[in-house]
């Protein structure tokens, strides 16, 4: 036993440790990967713990109460050893496999004004932000010079992982609030596919707090938005009892990339 450390103590980081949690709540493809090591000597991952920073030791992080949802709009295929460079907490892949970027502990620029009391979570591939009229989908990439891969929506595996971790902060971290980055900072994030069957999820079956309709929050470097209407609507929930489409459209995944494009 660790010097310091009470028999309590230790054993409830066994029974609440990630990989126990995941397994009790996904599914047979839902995988633990603990990535924290390789991030501290990745070029751009060392650099995202901003504890030590006036912002960040200003902030207790021991009273963690809120995850925020990101969508990374790119895809690597899963390749877990591609995502070290992710300024997040943790990253949900396509393929169910969870990766532990930075310990819960560390303070990330990454969620703006939920970054002091938040988990921050990436969820790989690009998604549709918006659907029209005609049943086309549209993508916020199609307006960047270099084309992106695109996908039409998460598969049930990602979405089976990502509900899985939420329980897994909500057992660990006693957390009470699940947000949209969108409602920090004005952009697509986290989209409706993600904000309908993760945050929406949340409140509906959790009993976690997302903020309300109006939610959103300002100060002087970015202001949030709202959730848009259009988010609510049924046709973005996955069925979990069906494969969902994971089909790959045109374009290069880029090799580095902005996470969360503001519109």
């Amino acid at each position: 036993m660790s010097s310091g450390m009470s028999s309590y103590a230790l054993s409830y980081m066994v029974l609440y440790h990630p990989k126990l949690v995941l397994t009790r709540y996904g599914n047979a493809n839902t995988r633990y990967v603990d990535r924290r090591d390789p991030v501290k000597s990745h070029p751009v991952g060392k650099q995202q713990d901003k504890s030590n920073t006036s912002a960040g030791r200003g902030c207790d992080r021991s009273k963690i109460d809120t995850v925020t949802i990101h969508i990374m709009e790119l895809a690597r295929n899963s390749d877990e050893t591609r995502f070290d460079g992710v300024n997040a907490h943790f990253a949900v892949l396509r393929s169910g496999t969870v990766l532990h970027l930075h310990d819960e502990s560390e303070y990330l620029f990454a969620s703006h004004d939920f970054n002091c009391r938040s988990i921050a979570v990436e969820f790989e591939g690009n998604y549709p932000y918006k659907q029209q009229k005609n049943g086309q989908y549209l993508w916020w990439s199609d307006t960047y010079p270099t084309p992106r891969s695109k996908q039409n929506g998460p598969t049930v595996d990602q979405i089976v992982a990502g509900r899985a971790l939420v329980k897994y902060f909500r057992d660990r971290h006693k957390i009470q609030n699940i947000f949209a980055h969108r409602q920090s900072c004005g952009k697509v994030c986290p989209g409706p596919h993600l904000w309908f069957n993760i945050v929406k999820w949340g409140v509906e079956k959790l009993g976690l707090n997302d903020g309300g309709p109006g939610y959103t929050t300002s100060n002087d470097h970015c202001s949030g938005s709202v959730i848009p209407s259009h988010w609510r609507d049924e046709k973005w929930a996955i069925d979990l009892s069906k494969p969902f489409s994971n089909s790959t459209f045109s374009g290069p995944s880029p090799t580095r990339g902005n996470i969360c494009i503001p519109p």
